[in-house]
């Protein structure tokens, strides 16, 4: 269920039903599974992803397995970008996914009061969208095509 779907319901009509007060948590979530080529190695994710981890010239650049999680705050931070990156393994149709995982969360959900929560949710996916294309090279949002 997207996260319009779910607003919907929680609009209008169904306020009598649902009987809102707030939020316990408040997080807009995009699950991503890319394949990156043949392999799960650096070089491969080096082609696919702007956003790495550094591994230094003097270490072996042969890695096969990776996981990156940041937090980017946000918004006088009010909100959290977190991004997690790892290789998974392989599937049927993909022999190198890599798991890329937004969550833009409000780190205090029951200060955004009812009406505020589409505008709120229009912000993180704006976010969202704008993190996901600045963090994909040219080369692997041509592959999506």
């Amino acid at each position: 269920m997207g996260y319009d779907h779910s607003w919907r319901f929680l609009q209008a009509d169904n306020q009598e039903v649902a009987k809102p007060k707030g939020f316990s948590n408040l997080v807009l979530r995009y699950i991503n599974k890319i394949n990156i080529g043949e392999e799960c190695s650096y070089e491969n994710m080096k082609k696919n992803f702007r956003l790495l981890p550094y591994i230094p010239d003097n270490l072996p650049q042969s890695a096969t397995s990776l996981t990156t999680n940041i937090e980017i705050p946000f918004d006088e931070r009010t909100n959290i970008l977190s991004i997690v990156q790892a290789t998974l393994f392989p599937e049927v149709g993909m022999q190198a996914p890599v798991l890329f995982d937004l969550n833009f969360i409000c780190i205090q959900p029951q200060t955004v009061a009812f009406e505020h929560i589409e505008s709120w949710l229009e912000h993180a996916h704006a976010q969202i969208k704008h993190i996901f294309e600045y963090s994909l090279t040219t080369e692997a949002k041509q592959s999506f095509r």
